[in-house]
């Protein structure tokens, strides 16, 4: 899924249709009053739009963003505080560095009407992104649990 070329079909649409396109960033909107559109059983965001339209919206909430070698080098900031084996730390840092090609993509892009006092939502992530995420997530579950309330140093005793 190449979200470059998406954004600049999504825009083109959107013009076409008439709407007013308000062009936000990433997480303005919050998670209150938003409800999300089921995009795996409902990937098309024309659907999307064409419920907006017939909900009476005349303006859509725009907003993308682009990929930034700098996330790569924050988890790489991270990755060397751990206590990980050499080949652990360097089979994460290989992993981390095959998402440099990516730098300066669209990883996001996030449509949204407003109706009835709640704001409702379409998200497309880059599946490269999702993966990117996921390591991430894996990243952080490599360190070690820092609220171990039973560890409290080896010369302390319970007794």
């Amino acid at each position: 899924m190449n979200l470059d070329a998406l954004k600049d079909e999504i825009l083109a649409q959107l013009q076409a249709a008439g709407f007013a396109v308000f062009h936000g960033e990433l997480g303005a909107l919050g998670v209150e009053n938003t409800v999300p559109w089921d995009d795996e059983a409902y990937p098309d965001y024309g659907m999307f739009l064409d419920t907006a339209r017939k909900a009476g919206a005349i303006m859509i909430y725009f907003a993308h963003r682009k990929f930034e070698a700098e996330e790569i080098e924050e988890e790489l900031s991270e990755l060397a505080e751990l206590d990980l084996s050499r080949d652990e730390r360097r089979q994460f840092e290989r992993r981390l560095n095959s998402f440099s090609a990516n730098d300066g993509r669209t990883c996001t892009i996030v449509l949204a009407f407003e109706h009835g006092a709640r704001f409702y939502t379409f998200d497309l992530v880059a599946p490269w992104y999702r993966q990117f995420i996921g390591l991430c997530e894996e990243i952080t579950d490599s360190a070690p649990d820092e609220d171990d309330s039973d560890s409290v140093g080896p010369y302390f005793s319970k007794n």
